[in-house]
């Protein structure tokens, strides 16, 4: 990262920008991959990166509009603040990678291992999500409204304060995760897995709910309203304050 100071009629001004290793970069442009390397802002935007391994490596503040990275490996990478709109990453393993503030809107992450990442602030809206394996996520306070996320697995994961509105959820499971005052409004959840999860809070307002499961889930002040809940388990759930009026 490089600092540049620059001195205007007295008054001192700084910014910041990163500047990823040249070797690197042209490491990618020949074809290869690069592990624990440092592309951070470094323009990628559409450039095909399937089946190449990444695995450490810094992209923070790139541009990575459209850029293919298909089934390829990504392990504990940092896209921290990146532009990352349209992108692929189909069956591509991101564990532990960190998202934080990525604008990843419209994204493809169908059928990828995902475990263990940090989407804090992370804007998903509109991306396909579906398969794909987030155990153990860190996205609170993400935006996934709109997104395609039939059978995701967001188990044990921290999605509070997240929003989810309208998106497609369909068997998707949320056992044991953390959904604190998360607005799950007008979504798709049928057949959705929210055993043990904690909800305290959270907006199911006009969702649909048919054959959801909420076995022992932690329900309180939960808002269901004009929510369809047809065949819906609530099991041992704790309802305390939740609103089911229409």
């Amino acid at each position: 990262m490089k600092i540049f100071l620059t001195l205007l009629s007295g008054i001192l001004f700084t910014s910041t920008a990163l500047a990823y290793s040249s070797a690197d970069f042209a490491a990618v442009n020949a074809g290869h991959g690069c592990t624990y390397g440092d592309l951070s802002g470094a323009d990628l935007s559409g450039k095909n990166l399937s089946d190449r391994d990444f695995t450490g490596t810094d992209f923070s503040e790139a541009r990575l509009h459209g850029t293919v990275f298909d089934r390829s490996k990504l392990n504990d990478t940092k896209f921290v603040r990146t532009h990352m709109q349209m992108a692929n990453f189909r069956n591509a393993s991101l564990a532990r990678a960190d998202l934080s503030y990525a604008s990843a809107t419209d994204v493809n992450f169908t059928n990828a291992y995902m475990q263990g990442a940090v989407l804090f602030r992370t804007q998903l809206r509109g991306s396909n999500l579906l398969n794909a394996k987030m155990q153990y996520s860190d996205a609170r306070e993400a935006s996934f409204d709109g997104a395609k996320a039939d059978f995701a697995n967001f188990s044990f994961s921290n999605l509070s304060w997240s929003w989810m509105n309208n998106a497609q959820l369909k068997n998707a499971y949320f056992h044991g995760t953390n959904l604190y005052e998360a607005k799950l409004q007008k979504a798709d959840l049928t057949s959705a897995d929210f055993s043990m999860a904690k909800m305290s809070r959270a907006s199911l307002r006009s969702s649909n709910l048919t054959s959801t499961k909420f076995d022992a889930a932690v329900l309180d002040n939960v808002d269901f309203r004009n929510a369809n809940i047809n065949y819906t388990e609530f099991g041992t759930a704790f309802k305390s304050g939740a609103i089911f009026d229409n």
